[in-house]
C-alpha cells in the first residue's frame, strides 16, 4: 500500500498538500492540485497566490503579527519564568539572521504549505544552530502499518529536521494550509483579478463607436475601422476623421463590471479562510460594528484562534530543542485600556493575590522602595524600569487558558 495515497472523506481536502511535496530540479514549484486539475504556483508566476492583494495582506498581517512578539522562557519543571529567550534563540540563528525574520518566514511558510521545516545541528564549532528550510524541498512520508514518519529533503530521507504543521489529521503527514484548502475558490479569485486587469485588451465593450449619417459599404466600414484602430491608441497620434464620421468614446465604470462587488467578496473570503478580522484587511463585511468593546473582543479572538496555532507550533519546536519552555509574550496584543486594567489592579490589590509592587511592575514601574530611595539620594538608573526576579514573576495568563476574559 502506498502510503502517501488515502481515501474518505478527508482526501480531496488533503490532496493539495500531498502535491506540494512535488519537487523539481533547478528550479523547484509548489503545486497544489485539485480535483479539477487546476496548479497553482509559488514562484512569481501569474497565477502565485500572492498576485492577490488581499492574501498578500493577510500573509503580511500573520507574519508582522508574530514577528513583533518576544519569546520567554519557563522551567519545564516548575513552570517559573526564567527570562527571555530571544538572545538564546539569536545566537543559534548564528550571524545574518534575526529572530523577527525567522519567525516571519515560518508563520508564511505554515499559511503558504501548511509546513515548515528546521534543521537542528546540535553540535557545531559555533554552537547549536537552527535555520528553516524551503518548504519545497523538504517532505514527509507515514508508514501507515507502524505510524513511523520519514522527513525527507529534495527527496532523500534525512534526520536532523523538525517539521512544524498548521493541521493534524489522523494518518496524514503533512499539514494543510489555508491557501491549499481553498484552492478552488482562490483559482476563481485569480481568474476575476486577471480580468479585470486585462478588460481593456481583451475587449468586452468597444472603447468607442465611429458613427456617420452617410451610408458606408463594408469595405468602407472596415477601412475607417482598421485607421480608428491604428491612430486612437495611447501611442497612435492624432485621429482625423472624414466622411461626416463622429467618434464617440465608450466607458465602463467599475459599478458596471461589478468589479468593486467581485473583489470585497473575494477579500472577504481571504479573511475569513485566513481567520483575520476584516478590519485588518482594511475591508468590512455586511453588519460589521466597530464599537471599541467589539474591537478589543476581536483582537482577542484574533490572537486566540487565528494567531495561536502558529506560535503553538513554533512554541514546541522551539522548546524540543532548548532545555526549557518557550512561550510567545503575547501580553502587548490582550493589554487592556487604562480604565479597564486599573479596575482590574483595583480587584487584584483588594483579594490580596497581587502587592502594590507587582502592580506597577505590570505598569512598568519601579517599585516603591526603588522610588524612595531615588528621591532621597538619586540613582543612575532614574527612569527606568527595575528588573524583574527571573526566579519569581507570576506566568502572565494566555488568551487559550480559557480565562482571559475574566479580568476585563
Amino acid at each position: 500500500m502506498n502510503p502517501m495515497r488515502s481515501s474518505g472523506p478527508l482526501a480531496s481536502l488533503l490532496r493539495p498538500a500531498r502535491a506540494a511535496l512535488n519537487v523539481r530540479r533547478g528550479r523547484p514549484a509548489l503545486q497544489h492540485v485539485t480535483d479539477g486539475g487546476v496548479t497553482l504556483r509559488w514562484d512569481g508566476a501569474p497565477d502565485d497566490p500572492q498576485a492577490l492583494d488581499s492574501v498578500y495582506r493577510a500573509l503580511a498581517i500573520l507574519e508582522g503579527s508574530i514577528a513583533q512578539l518576544t519569546l520567554d522562557r519557563y522551567s519545564k519543571t516548575l513552570g517559573r519564568p526564567r527570562g527571555s529567550a530571544t538572545r538564546d534563540i539569536q545566537r543559534m540563528l548564528g550571524d545574518g539572521a534575526t529572530l523577527a525574520g525567522f519567525l516571519a518566514e515560518t508563520t508564511r511558510s505554515l499559511a503558504m504549505t501548511g509546513n515548515a521545516w528546521i534543521r537542528h545541528a546540535a553540535d557545531t564549532p559555533a554552537g547549536p544552530r537552527i535555520r528553516l528550510l524551503d518548504p519545497r524541498r523538504c517532505g514527509a512520508v507515514l508508514d501507515q502499518a507502524t505510524g513511523a514518519k520519514t522527513i525527507t529533503y529534495d527527496g532523500y530521507k534525512t534526520t536532523g529536521i523538525l517539521q512544524l504543521r498548521l493541521t493534524h489529521a489522523a494518518g496524514e503527514p503533512l499539514g494543510v494550509s489555508p491557501i491549499q484548502a481553498w484552492a478552488e475558490g482562490l483559482t476563481g479569485a485569480l481568474d476575476a483579478n486577471r480580468y479585470a486587469s486585462g478588460w481593456t485588451q481583451r475587449g468586452g465593450r468597444p472603447t468607442g463607436i465611429l458613427t456617420t449619417d452617410q451610408t458606408l459599404s463594408a469595405d468602407d466600414a472596415k477601412r475607417w475601422k482598421d485607421a480608428a484602430n491604428k491612430t486612437m491608441t495611447p501611442t497612435g497620434g492624432v485621429a482625423v476623421l472624414g466622411s461626416g464620421l463622429t467618434y464617440k468614446q465608450c466607458y465602463l465604470t467599475p459599478a458596471e463590471l461589478q468589479l468593486l462587488d467581485v473583489k470585497k467578496v473575494n477579500t472577504i473570503s481571504v479573511a475569513r479562510i485566513f481567520g483575520i478580522p476584516a478590519r485588518l484587511m482594511l475591508t468590512s463585511g455586511d453588519g460589521d460594528s466597530k464599537t471599541y468593546a467589539n474591537m478589543e473582543q476581536e483582537s482577542i479572538l484574533f490572537v486566540r484562534h487565528t494567531l495561536m496555532p502558529y506560535m503553538r507550533e513554533i512554541e514546541q519546536a522551539l522548546s524540543s530543542i532548548m532545555n526549557d519552555d518557550v512561550r510567545f509574550n503575547v501580553d502587548g496584543f490582550l493589554r487592556p485600556d487604562t480604565t479597564t486594567r486599573y479596575a482590574a489592579h483595583k480587584v487584584a490589590l483588594e483579594a490580596g493575590f497581587l502587592t502594590v509592587d507587582e502592580v506597577r511592575a505590570i505598569e512598568g514601574l519601579n517599585p516603591i522602595a526603588t522610588e524612595k530611595q531615588d528621591e532621597k539620594g538619586g540613582s543612575d538608573d532614574e527612569g527606568q524600569a527595575a528588573p524583574v526576579d527571573d526566579g519569581d514573576e507570576t506566568p502572565q495568563r494566555r488568551p487559550d487558558d480559557g480565562d482571559a476574559d475574566r479580568d476585563r
